[in-house]
């Protein structure tokens, strides 16, 4: 027996260490995976904040549109972020926002065709616009050219925030196996 447990605790120690290598995998997966959909819904919240002020545009110019040849053919001729309050892409943007449950804290910027800024919030960082998602506003065919930027302060502990049970979990359960062989090692 006493040459046996020296091979039993061996392999004990092999797979604790196997199942902590495999949990932190997926604990690393998990958050990129997260990441992944993060920036997929802004995205998508981009695309819907888009969409939000062509009907707002055509609101305000009175169009009553029945087909989207015309409504292409109205935005591509006079739509222009310019034509908008700071405070109306805002309310746009954090409706966006918030349709696609994204809490964190933002800014944004309007460039035209020569990157220039022509629309943004109070704060928006300069510095970091290559850190920045965007979106080309102006529909195709358009003479003008502007680009939403989007600069979210992403809370890079947020993530382990939303998976904090997932760690606890692998913790306790690790502590449990850990706990058990060396109760077994120590009653041999």
């Amino acid at each position: 027996m006493k040459k046996v447990l020296p091979l039993i605790v061996l392999l004990i120690t092999l797979s604790v260490l196997g199942i902590m290598f495999i949990q932190l995998s997926w604990i690393r997966n998990a958050i990129s995976l997260k990441q992944s959909q993060f920036q997929k819904e802004v995205q998508y919240s981009l695309n819907y904040a888009r969409e939000s002020m062509y009907s707002h545009y055509l609101l305000m110019t009175g169009q009553k549109i029945f087909k989207q040849d015309d409504k292409d053919y109205y935005l591509a001729k006079g739509f222009s972020i310019q034509k908008f309050d700071k405070e109306d892409i805002e309310e746009i943007l954090d409706n966006s926002l918030k349709r696609y449950n994204i809490k964190q804290p933002y800014e944004f910027c309007v460039f035209n065709i020569f990157d220039f800024p022509i629309a943004s919030s109070d704060h928006f960082p300069m510095q970091n616009l290559n850190n920045c998602y965007f979106i080309r506003l102006t529909p195709d065919g358009s003479e003008l050219k502007e680009t939403l930027y989007l600069f979210v302060k992403e809370d890079k502990n947020a993530l382990l925030h939303n998976m904090v049970w997932m760690i606890i979990a692998s913790i306790v359960f690790t502590i449990i196996i850990i706990s058990a062989f060396a109760l077994t090692v120590r009653t041999l």
